[in-house]
């Protein structure tokens, strides 16, 4: 069972009732809606876990601005609404960026870590097909598969063209419209600037994708840097959407990191118990 909240702008939606928090972070171009099979999993080990649609994405408001710092105020201001102090954060691409960001800064406000194929570092803009594909007026078109046949010369990709039209939503009036914040998430290009600073010393695992280039070896230090706790685990033939791809092996990554830090406050719930069969 689901429960659907919104809070100070974002949307979320929350499975399980267990006393530790984790809260779920998407990329750029996700919601929370693709993560909702993880949550379930992980719910299903005495978790409270929160899918959140982060600023311009998903369910959540449209805004004017969309910067690393604009995240990371969003995140706290509904971590602390929601009362959820000291929970656990995961966050994928965009999302472990502002996870990263958070912990850095509101170190106070984060119990745990998990950061998904991102490293703690600036990465150029590379989304240009997929900008490309949703600036693709869709508002005319009488289906989902015209939809897709029409950015199909953009994006090749079906599998990135599949994830793209998650975003199409049908309004009212019977016309088919994206759903993110095109022009505001095009003008950010935030992660070309992205900086962090000082150190978090909670636990943190990193997971990356063994044919992603999101986190390199040569990340390692940066990562140990800023996180001097952190594990690093390699999920092998995995891209960076390893969380879809290869999703029992993500989550099995998930829960034995989870019983290895059980020492922690927020792993060390009473009656919190781990089935590393999932």
């Amino acid at each position: 069972m689901s429960r659907s909240r919104f809070v100070n702008g974002l949307y979320s939606r929350s499975y399980g009732s267990g006393q530790a928090h984790l809260v779920i972070l998407h990329g750029l171009f996700g919601s929370g809606r693709n993560w909702h099979s993880v949550a379930r999993a992980l719910a299903s080990q005495h978790l409270q876990v929160h899918c959140l649609d982060q600023r311009n994405h998903g369910n959540s408001s449209h805004f004017a601005s969309h910067t690393l710092s604009d995240l990371v105020d969003d995140l706290k201001s509904w971590i602390e609404s929601c009362r959820l102090n000291n929970a656990m954060l995961l966050g994928h691409s965009m999302g472990g960026m502002a996870a990263m960001a958070c912990a850095l800064t509101h170190p106070e406000t984060v119990g745990a870590l998990i950061v998904v194929d991102i490293a703690p570092r600036p990465y150029p803009p590379h989304h240009q097909k997929e900008f490309a594909a949703l600036e693709v007026d869709v508002s005319d078109l009488q289906s989902r598969q015209a939809i897709d046949t029409a950015i199909q010369a953009i994006q090749p990709d079906a599998a990135v063209r599949q994830f793209l039209m998650m975003n199409v939503s049908k309004e009212p009036d019977g016309r088919y419209a994206w759903k993110l914040n095109v022009p505001v998430l095009k003008q950010a290009a935030f992660t070309a600037r992205a900086v962090f600073q000082g150190a978090y010393q909670g636990p943190c695992l990193f997971i990356r994708g063994a044919q992603s280039n999101y986190i390199t070896d040569a990340d390692g230090a940066v990562i140990q840097t800023h996180f001097p706790k952190a594990s690093i685990a390699t999920i092998p033939a995995a891209g960076h959407w390893l969380h879809h791809t290869h999703q029992p092996d993500f989550i099995r990554r998930i829960m034995s990191w989870m019983q290895s830090q059980a020492d922690f406050k927020i792993l060390a719930e009473p009656g919190l118990q781990f089935d590393m069969d999932l």
